[in-house]
């Protein structure tokens, strides 16, 4: 009986992800979000923006799907809602499911104990997911970072710079936190310390980071923390030249970079062709797709102010840099660096 109680928990998995993702579309229409990405049998697609097409590539292997919808603009009421409204529903949708099974359902012995397995196993996993919500998100000190980050995301939205936002490291750095929270935060930090110049700082967030991207197995490649990546390998590959680091960490999302067509992800590659590959032929077509795409973000709601400038001003530090390289190549003029902002 345990066999088929077990055969009918996956099969119920998967029926929970497919109530589920379909829960989400019809909320998410409601709420203006939309799927940003989406990763199943080792294939992962993302996007930006609702009128972005999906960008697929390669990724580790897995049964179970891992999506995601969101808009650039969430604020914290439409995440409430959508998040809890579906999770209600699929508790009322898999209870009333469980109920049914188990009261009525009695055709035969080998269906009816994959049905109860179906419908207890997907009972039960509506229950642990609502839970680890409450708890992982909107309770004790995860609740004070996620609205934290939410006032700080609707500063910049509204004009502000990096370094005029509040940053809370000490909360990032709490090891019972949310990751997914802790990682929105680290990354705010990351901004706030480069434009401000402030490298010591800096270097520490990365460290802790780092130490938060961790697993038993390697480095976590959930999509979420994919800007993380991008603060190390920037960091290594031109702030502080650590070559051997940057390949690290290149080597963790090299397919989700290398496929990334927006100004960050452009911007990222360009940096690590140049500085850690010495390939400016590379990097010169990076540098330009990066522009391209930055021109489609200007007057969008993808895009806030502080990272098109913050962006704009690294695009032309880099074409700076690769031009006074290549004159003083040509013994021309002698290599000028600037500082970094």
């Amino acid at each position: 009986m345990m066999i088929l109680w077990a055969i009918g928990y996956f099969v119920g998995l998967y029926l929970y992800f497919v109530i589920d993702i379909i829960l989400s579309f019809i909320i998410g229409k409601i709420t203006g979000m939309y799927m940003m990405s989406f990763s199943l049998f080792g294939k992962e697609g993302g996007r930006a923006s609702r009128t972005d097409s999906f960008t697929w590539r390669k990724c580790r292997f897995s049964l179970i799907p891992t999506y995601v919808f969101g808009k650039p603009r969430l604020s914290s009421k439409e995440d409430f809602i959508y998040t809890f409204t579906k999770q209600i529903i699929n508790i009322l949708l898999f209870g009333g499911f469980f109920l049914y099974v188990m009261m009525s359902f009695n055709t035969g012995y080998l269906v009816k104990n994959i049905m109860r397995g179906m419908s207890g196993g997907t009972f039960m996993f509506s229950i642990v997911i609502l839970l680890a919500t409450l708890f992982g998100v909107f309770t004790g000190d995860n609740k004070t970072l996620y609205k934290l980050n939410r006032a700080e995301l609707e500063k910049l939205w509204n004009g502000s710079s990096f370094s005029e936002i509040n940053i809370y490291p000490g909360l990032a750095a709490d090891k019972s936190g949310n990751k997914s929270i802790r990682a929105i935060q680290w990354s705010l930090c990351c901004y706030n310390a480069m434009e401000k110049g402030d490298y010591n700082a800096l270097a520490n967030y990365l460290r802790q980071m780092d130490e938060m991207l961790k697993t038993p197995n390697g480095y976590n490649k959930f999509i979420g923390y994919t800007q993380c990546y991008y603060h190390i390998i920037f960091y290594s590959s031109y702030i502080n030249l650590n070559k051997a680091n940057a390949i690290k960490f290149y080597d963790v999302i090299k397919e989700r970079l290398e496929s990334d067509m927006d100004p960050n992800g452009r911007r990222v590659l360009a940096y690590y062709q140049y500085y850690v590959l010495n390939r400016p032929d590379l990097a010169i077509v990076s540098i330009n797709q990066a522009e391209e795409a930055l021109a489609k973000r200007t007057g969008s709601d993808v895009f806030t102010d502080a990272e098109y400038r913050f962006e704009k001003k690294l695009i032309e530090e880099i074409k700076t840099h690769m031009a006074n390289d290549s004159e003083a190549a040509s013994g021309e003029n002698p290599i000028i660096r600037g500082n970094f902002f």
